[in-house]
């Protein structure tokens, strides 16, 4: 699964927005100060009842700020609110509109049951997702010629994982199998949801594993077009 915005860009969106959220108010500021100069007056003689210059200018100021900074961050409180978590979500966890989701895509039997989610998708977890439920691997993602790729544990030769530290990267988990095919999928870091994925997809796995074909090799699924 290579769809979609991971942790990284997001956090870049959300850091330009707000950057331009911030440069914004110091410009408005800037030429809010520049009109109070030229119109500032001695308050001493401003007759009573009259707000000196300087304080419209600066309530104005203030207003214009609040207004700008959440016309900014109104798009990214959405983005939040519907669309997927960036982290490895345990199936009991998962909203109720993305379980039906993708109940409704038909990717599931009847009695299946979710173990882990994760969507690298920005609002529609059909840009790309995978789940790990207690019969299969399954990766998810309308841009693929064939959008869902299932994976029985039985059909599963080999796991081979690229652990990650950081909070930026993600760990990179490939499955060989049986077929000669090789599928691989990203998982992020946090609160070590990649590490509880991984463990319960090998508690999964038959204690002998099946044996690869090796008259078969091909190229990764999640990199076909």
């Amino acid at each position: 699964m290579a769809t979609g915005l991971s942790r990284l860009p997001r956090m870049l969106i959300s850091g330009y927005f707000f950057g331009q959220a911030v440069r914004g108010t110091f410009v408005y500021h800037s030429i809010m100060q520049a009109k109070a100069a030229e119109a500032r007056v001695p308050t001493h003689g401003a007759p009573r009842g009259q707000v000196p210059s300087s304080y419209d200018f600066k309530l104005a100021l203030g207003i214009a700020g609040v207004i700008i900074v959440g016309a900014v961050l109104s798009p990214l409180v959405y983005i939040g609110a519907v669309g997927p978590d960036t982290t490895v979500v345990a199936g009991a966890q998962l909203p109720e509109r993305f379980t039906e989701q993708i109940r409704g895509l038909g990717v599931l039997e009847q009695g299946e049951a979710i173990r882990f989610f994760y969507s690298d998708a920005l609002l529609d977890i059909e840009d790309g997702f995978c789940l790990l439920t207690d019969r299969k691997v399954l990766i998810y993602s309308n841009t693929l010629e064939e959008p869902s790729v299932v994976i029985p544990f039985d059909q599963i030769a080999d796991i081979e994982t690229e652990p990650s530290d950081s909070f930026f990267i993600d760990t990179q988990v490939t499955l060989t199998l049986t077929s000669g095919e090789v599928v691989w999928f990203p998982l992020p870091t946090e609160n070590k949801r990649d590490e509880e994925f991984i463990r319960v997809l090998e508690e999964c796995l038959p204690e002998e594993r099946p044996v690869q074909d090796p008259a078969r090799t091909e190229d990764p699924i999640s990199e076909r077009p």
